[in-house]
């Protein structure tokens, strides 16, 4: 049984979190639009609404510092348990290398790269904890660490709200809010770590 300080702290973790997921979608609608930010809506972002519309998405749902998040079946490869060793710098989303299948992949954070800034900062600088099993992208050279997988599910179209514009958040493709998680837009997450980010 919880103690009432325990609830607290949770009741607290999850009001944090539902702010967090409530300003991925709006904080942009109430700062200034710059010309640079204007762009097309990412293909991917359109394909995950074109397949969504068609038929439900099927999604594995994993967790990083208590945010639930899912990225597309058909995006992944496997799933691993993570026996490296991981040597982030702070600030930085490269949490070490793993060798799968003889291609060396680079493990992402994950927390450390979606978090807003003020809740990145206080994780611990070893994210061991946070990438106890890694989620290996296809076609690619990354590996996501989470602390926590979840089940597969499968996602309705009703059930998405999906990005319609690009925005500062260029991993997420939309949000199940029912289900309490954001639906990783993969192609978007692998330019930002390409692009620089890492």
């Amino acid at each position: 049984m919880k103690s009432p300080h325990e609830k607290t702290a949770l009741n607290t973790q999850q009001q944090a979190l539902d702010i967090y997921f409530d300003a991925l979608f709006h904080c942009e609608a109430t700062e200034p639009v710059h010309a640079e930010a204007v762009s097309p809506v990412p293909a991917a972002v359109e394909d995950n609404a074109a397949d969504a519309s068609a038929a439900s998405l099927r999604v594995q749902v994993f967790k990083v510092s208590g945010l639930v998040l899912a990225i597309p079946v058909a995006r992944l490869r496997a799933v691993i348990e993570n026996h490296c060793e991981q040597h982030s710098q702070p600030a930085s989303p490269i949490a070490g290398v793993v060798d799968w299948q003889g291609i060396p992949l680079q493990i992402v954070d994950t927390a450390r790269l979606v978090l807003p800034a003020e809740r990145a900062e206080n994780l611990n600088r070893n994210p061991a904890e946070r990438c106890r099993q890694l989620l290996i992208l296809d076609g690619g050279q990354w590996a996501l660490g989470c602390d926590e997988l979840a089940s597969e599910i499968e996602l309705a179209d009703s059930e998405v709200t999906w990005r319609t514009a690009a925005g500062k958040r260029p991993w997420l493709a939309g949000m199940a809010t029912q289900r309490g998680c954001a639906v990783l837009d993969i192609d978007g997450l692998v330019q930002l770590l390409e692009g620089g980010m890492a």
